[in-house]
């Protein structure tokens, strides 16, 4: 007996609740996909903490 397109699709974790909410959130993926999206929203962050003399060094001069 051959099974059929959807009973090979089938699957009880994919299909719940729990697991559509996580998808929703974006919180299944590969490691590096987790990694990608928490870093993206963080790097203007970090590179707005540094100074922009100790970020151009002292080629520009910074009058605040």
């Amino acid at each position: 007996m051959r099974a059929t397109s959807l009973e090979q699709d089938f699957s009880i974790v994919i299909g719940g609740p729990l697991f559509q909410a996580l998808r929703r959130a974006h919180l299944t993926g590969t490691v590096v996909q987790l990694v990608v999206m928490t870093l993206l929203p963080v790097a203007p962050l970090l590179l707005t903490m540094i100074s922009p003399k100790e970020l151009l060094g002292q080629l520009v001069k910074v009058i605040l």
